[in-house]
């Protein structure tokens, strides 16, 4: 198996507790249907039953399973390679619970504490947390799986013949395209993450917030925050891995936020850790990126960093003022940062400009001049190309 499949897949147990299986082989899937039939109920564990469904199984297609004792599973197939994630439930059953739909699935001679004992050795995890969690770890492990559906078969309405419910699954297929966008801010939060940028990876994490809130219907939401958090963890891992931070220093700054969050007490403390957290990879990932550029880049960096706010900046002063011609400082920053000055100085501008109008209540023309920029009109066109957004809808959306 290739092994960002087996990262991913140890990822998902190590966040849901949920081990998922390999079922590439006959002797596999047998020991699978033996391990986890529990009434006959549950014909589609049966070993025929159990292995059509399997090869029905389509790649583009993610398969939520709910069985007639309302047990999930997730089936899904990643290069060519059945995978079974669960079983899990996405509700707690009660004693009432058990009478009521009892009747409806005709639960006559189940008997209502072993039932109940049952489904307690799994654990709870709701329909979108299930799949939030699967399409984020798949996605940032750079797994090649492509999910243009979900596929709900359900066999407490239906009988043990595989259901296509695709045209009957439009909330799903609508959560489908929110995670879709949610990837979409996921994949700019690890490239800043990747690049240190502070300012915007924090504008990232707080979209991604509000993009696809955790449901609340089991546990406790700080519970829930803290697997949140777990996720978070994972992609600026990934990031800071891709962007060269060495392996000690991503280990101890991973660690030390997971004790934070641990010990958290309130929601609100954890976002404040997540937020720490990323401020303090942004600077490390900055101190060590600075080691590998040469005299020349750094003391670009620095001047930009620090004058940006001159409306007259110019790269041929800077030039001068290191004693090197202009054409060779382009070219120096360009091979070391993969962008001109001239870019680099509208990005910190852009960045700078940001945070002002998360953080106070200049206005739109006041910010212009406070980065450099004199035209509030020219300064609305270069944001709206940084953000996709105006510097009003970045404020009215964005800000807390």
């Amino acid at each position: 198996m290739i092994y960002n499949l087996k990262l991913a897949l140890n990822l998902i147990e190590d966040l849901l507790a949920v081990t998922p299986i390999v079922l590439n082989s006959m002797n596999e899937i047998n020991n699978f249907c033996e391990q986890n039939r529990f009434h006959n109920m549950q014909g589609f564990l049966e070993i025929p039953a159990f292995s059509k469904l399997l090869q029905k199984l389509n790649s583009r297609t993610l398969y939520f399973v709910t069985d007639r004792l309302f047990v999930n599973y997730v089936l899904i197939l990643i290069e060519n390679i059945p995978i079974c994630i669960g079983p899990f439930c996405t509700r707690i059953f009660t004693e009432y619970d058990f009478i009521t739909l009892g009747k409806q699935q005709g639960f006559a001679d189940l008997d209502s504490k072993e039932f109940l004992a049952y489904r307690s050795q799994f654990p709870v995890i709701s329909y979108k947390e299930m799949l939030k969690i699967i399409f984020s770890v798949l996605k940032n492990t750079s797994v090649e799986s492509i999910f243009e559906h979900v596929e709900e078969i359900d066999f407490t309405k239906k009988s043990y013949e595989l259901v296509d419910v695709q045209n009957e699954s439009e909330s799903s297929n609508d959560y489908y395209h929110i995670i879709q966008k949610r990837y979409t801010i996921e994949q700019r939060f690890m490239k800043n993450i990747q690049n240190g940028n502070y300012y915007s990876a924090i504008i990232d994490f707080r979209n991604m917030k509000r993009n696809v809130a955790f449901l609340k219907q089991i546990g406790t939401t700080i519970s829930n925050e803290r697997v949140g958090a777990a996720i978070v963890r994972t992609l600026i891992r990934v990031s800071a891995l891709k962007a060269g931070l060495p392996a000690t220093t991503i280990d101890y700054l991973s660690s030390k936020n997971t004790r934070r969050v641990q010990n958290a007490l309130t929601v609100e403390r954890i976002f404040e850790v997540q937020e720490e957290m990323i401020r303090e990879f942004c600077q490390a990932i900055h101190k060590h990126q600075d080691k590998k550029y040469s005299n020349v880049t750094l003391s670009v960096k620095y001047y930009i960093d620090h004058q940006f706010i001159q409306e007259d900046l110019k790269i041929c002063k800077i030039a001068e003022e290191l004693n090197v011609s202009s054409n060779y400082l382009i070219t120096q920053f360009r091979k070391e940062m993969n962008m001109t000055p001239l870019n680099y100085l509208r990005k910190v501008r852009m960045e700078n400009a940001s945070s002002l109008l998360l953080s106070t209540e200049y206005s739109i023309q006041e910010i212009s001049v406070m980065v450099g920029i004199m035209d509030a009109n020219y300064f609305v066109k270069l944001f709206k190309k940084e953000y996709g957004e105006t510097p009003s809808e970045f404020r009215k959306y964005h800000k807390l």
